[in-house]
């Protein structure tokens, strides 16, 4: 693609190859904000789509207002980017053409789909671009998509693709009845032969990538395909592939690193279930001694009061407690009264207390309620209640 600028004009011409895109922002961004208004002329029949969203994202977020000018032949990737301007127009005797992306791909059936899958999905930028600029339904502009659409100024502006004819630019010795016939290439080479710039020197035709460029397109694709350690692909594989080869790749780590953070949480959380199981067995070994043979604690006291102190704030902290702790006593011994009958009668149940010793087990309910009621519920299963 040559790209020459000449004050708040710029003009594109030729094919639009890989890393074209990037060539034109440069360029692009030296006049971007400088002047109120950018015109953009354009003699292209198409070429890279990547490179060619590229410059058409640029002149639609650009500082500037835009105005596209198709001054012969917008075919293509062209015809796309003549979408571009805020005002778009064509020369009375130049041309414009659309169809659907096309590529190609070498490998797999894996990476024939994935060509397929990357063409639909442009199509469907196509499709939604076109209904935005023509104001058409989507199912008019779907048409343009099947085959090659030419469209002459008349045409292109009765259907909503441009908002203006302007002059021609240039006189061509053989009039075009039929671009159809003779293909977008030879209608670009057509203008291009009388077209002319200001500095009066004609546009250059470009059917064919250059050796340097195709050399350059290879040795990128090799240098890539090294560094990511790409399989299955060289640096005569398509875009398409290559696109496809990094993807795979850049899946492929993000699964690999899911894995591993989904085994490491895992790792994580046996290791705190086993931690706190651990835990949890101490709490209740110290437990049990301090309520069944110490007697310092009550089942209540032991349920309310130290297994929270335990689990929350720790086993040192929970022994610090139950070290300063008496053996429990009733009410009733505390004052100097008989003692309950629990503290005389250790290890008695419910049914030892109904067979032996009924009354005791009467008192035990007033003396010592806590026990009465543990006593209770290891016989029923229920808490006892008044």
């Amino acid at each position: 693609m040559i790209v020459k600028v000449d004050q708040n004009n710029i003009h594109i011409y030729g094919y639009l190859y890989h890393g074209d895109g990037i060539r034109f922002l440069g360029e692009f961004s030296k006049i971007d904000g400088t002047y109120p208004e950018i015109e953009v002329y354009l003699h292209t029949y198409g070429g890279s789509v990547f490179d060619g969203n590229m410059i058409f994202n640029t002149l639609t977020t650009a500082k500037s207002q835009v105005n596209t000018n198709i001054i012969g032949v917008g075919a293509s990737m062209g015809a796309i980017l003549s979408q571009a301007g805020k005002v778009r127009r064509q020369v009375s005797n130049g041309f414009m053409m659309i169809h659907a992306a096309t590529g190609g791909t070498y490998g797999t059936a894996k990476d024939h789909l994935s060509s397929a899958n990357l063409l639909t999905e442009i199509e469907k930028q196509f499709i939604q671009l076109l209904v935005s600029k023509t104001g058409l339904k989507a199912k008019e502009v779907k048409k343009w998509l099947v085959g090659d659409n030419w469209f002459s100024a008349g045409q292109a502006k009765k259907e909503g693709l441009i908002d203006e004819i302007i002059d021609p630019l240039a006189t061509l010795e053989i009039d075009i009845d039929d671009p159809e016939s003779i293909g977008s290439e030879e209608v670009y080479n057509r203008f291009a032969a009388s077209l002319k710039i200001k500095d009066s020197k004609p546009v250059a035709t470009q059917n064919e990538p250059s050796q340097e460029l195709k050399s350059k397109d290879v040795n990128m694709k090799k240098d890539v395909i090294r560094s990511l350690g790409l399989q299955n692909i060289n640096g005569q594989s398509s875009d398409t592939a290559v696109i496809s080869a990094i993807e795979e790749h850049i899946n492929a780590k993000v699964n690999d690193y899911k894995t591993k953070y989904e085994n490491e949480r895992t790792a994580r959380e046996n290791l705190e279930t086993a931690i706190n199981a651990q835990r949890d067995a101490k709490i209740k070994a110290i437990l049990d001694k301090a309520e069944n043979v110490d007697k310092t604690i009550t089942a209540k006291q032991r349920k309310d009061i130290y297994e929270p102190i335990g689990k929350n704030t720790g086993l040192e902290a929970l022994e610090a407690v139950l070290g300063g702790l008496k053996p429990h006593k009733s009410i009733t011994a505390q004052v100097g009264g008989k003692p309950s009958t629990v503290t005389a009668q250790d290890g008695w149940d419910w049914d030892k207390y109904q067979k032996e010793n009924p009354k005791a087990l009467e008192a035990l309910k007033k003396d010592d309620p806590d026990a009465f009621a543990e006593l209770f519920k290891a016989k029923f299963g229920v808490d006892y209640k008044e």
